[in-house]
Parts: structure tokens; sequence; C-alpha cells
């Protein structure tokens, strides 16, 4: 493997990969995608062009909105089969973050098609059990070099290789729907999920046990 695309967010994850993937590729051999929706943080993005600039990582900045309109504008309208009004808008926000979700990653897929590259992806553990991600969206990628770490390992990972604090820090947001952070949209914080993952779905330990050593249990 000698070339590379990385979407960048301006996230932890994103930021680690990038970080990792110019340690073992060379500078040279990695093109970044930085891809903001109407949403996005100025911030965020920000974050990400500089991740960039500072590795001397050849990008470039596609505005994803135009895109995603053309795509929900022209798909076959079905919201009257549901006869309720707060279904269909329920439905028509779901369309539109799926829509952009895969839209970014199909522009890394094209990207990558241009130098018979490879998609890097840039999903970690906790994440992929929970079932965070989209399959068709960014579980569609040719590798995952941090798929193997939980949410804290890579905070500690990507402390170690000296991701700028503010992007450890920040939390983890899909920025494509305005709904929020993973862990708003997830109903629980990545420490308390990475504990449970690790004893319980990973681990030998009980649920009861697990609740004992990590969370409360809540009463029925």
């Amino acid at each position: 493997m000698r070339h590379s695309v990385v979407g960048l967010s301006g996230g932890i994850d994103s930021t680690l990969v990038a970080y990792l993937a110019d340690e073992v590729l060379g500078t040279e051999n990695i093109y970044g995608l930085v891809m903001p929706s109407e949403v996005s943080d100025d911030k965020t993005i920000s974050d990400a062009e500089r991740t960039a600039d500072e590795l001397g990582i050849d990008y470039n900045i596609v505005e994803i909105e135009p895109l995603v309109d053309a795509i929900t504008d022209v798909a076959p309208d079905r919201n009257d089969a549901t006869g309720d009004d707060d279904l269909r808008e329920m439905i028509e926000s779901l369309q539109r973050t799926v829509t952009s979700v895969r839209t970014r990653t199909l522009l890394e897929q094209l990207s990558a098609m241009t130098t018979s590259g490879v998609l890097v992806g840039t999903s970690n553990r906790s994440e992929w059990l929970t079932g965070h991600f989209d399959k068709h969206g960014d579980a569609a990628v040719d590798c995952q070099p941090i798929l193997h770490l939980y949410k804290q390992q890579v905070r500690q990972l990507a402390d170690y290789v000296d991701v700028p604090d503010r992007i450890v820090e920040r939390k983890a947001s899909p920025d494509v729907d305005g709904l929020g952070t993973d862990e708003e949209n997830l109903g629980i914080d990545y420490d308390t999920a990475d504990s449970i993952l690790a004893l319980a779905v990973n681990g030998p330990v009980s649920s009861g046990r697990t609740a004992e050593r990590s969370v409360s249990k809540k009463k029925s």
C-alpha cells in the first residue's frame, strides 16, 4: 500500500489516523479530504485543515451540502405513505443524515480510485460494538487502523503521538445532522460504554458484576 485517502473531520479519530498514516506511509502518500456540512463547527473544520497543513498532507475541501441537496431532491418521495406528519419529518431527517455520511464515503472512494489507493477508515471499537456507524458509509473502507481501540485507548494513543489537546478533548460528533454529540446520541458517555464493552461484551464478566463495577443498575 502506497497511496491512501483519509477523511479529515477535525475530530480525534480522523486526526489520529492521519498522524499514524503519516508515520507509516509518509506524507507524500496521503491525500486528505475535508468535507464540511451545513452544521459543521468552524473550529472543527479549521482543525482538520490545520492537521493537514502541519503534517504536510495534500488535501482538498469539498462542501457536501450541494451534493446532499441534489440527491435528496431527486429521491422518490413516498413519505405520504406513512400518514403521520411526525414520522415523515423523522424519516426525512434520517434520509438526509444517511445521505450525508454516505456522500462523504463516496467522495473518499472516488479519490482513492484515481491513484489505485486505499481508503483508510477512522472507526474505533466503541463505535463498532455499539453499532454507531453506517455499513455503507464510514464502514465501507479498505482498512481500519484503530478499529481495535476503545475510545479511551484512542485518546491515550492520540495523546502519546502529540495530537493537540483541543482535539483529544473534543466531544465526538457525526457533524452532519445537528443532533448533538456521539455520547448524546448513544445516551451514555464513552468511558462508561467502554467499561461495559470491555467487561461484559468482550470479557467474561456478567452483566450484574459489570453494573457493580462500571454503572449503576436501573431498577425495573
